[in-house]
């Protein structure tokens, strides 16, 4: 089974030149919500991903949902981090996380 936090975490990758393509960027993992990003390797895990607030505020959301019949109010103390100025502009981008090829070095 897969960690939740997969739900927000995903691979960087850089934009190839003159393609549309992408090259995921080793041993790195980055939050699709704040770009904050962690090291990773299929042999560290997940630890430190778990903990970061994104995940955790995914994660208390999908136990309101669970336990209440109303639909979850957005915690007050949630914090919406903006991506760096350049980001958005530059070759990065992060790629969803596939589990059928998790431990592969993916080369495309």
């Amino acid at each position: 089974k897969s960690s939740i936090c997969w739900e927000v975490f995903g691979f960087p990758a850089k934009k190839l030149e003159n393609t549309k393509e992408y090259k995921k960027i080793d041993g790195f993992t980055s939050c699709e919500k704040c770009y904050e990003t962690f090291s990773y390797t299929s042999t560290t895990g997940t630890r430190n991903m778990l903990s970061h607030s994104c995940v955790k505020n995914l994660s208390n959301t999908k136990i309101t949902t669970f336990t209440s019949s109303s639909s979850p109010i957005a915690s007050s103390n949630y914090h919406s981090a903006s991506a760096p100025a350049d980001f958005s502009q530059s070759s990065i981008s992060i790629m969803a996380y596939d589990s059928s090829n998790a431990t592969n070095s993916s080369s495309h």
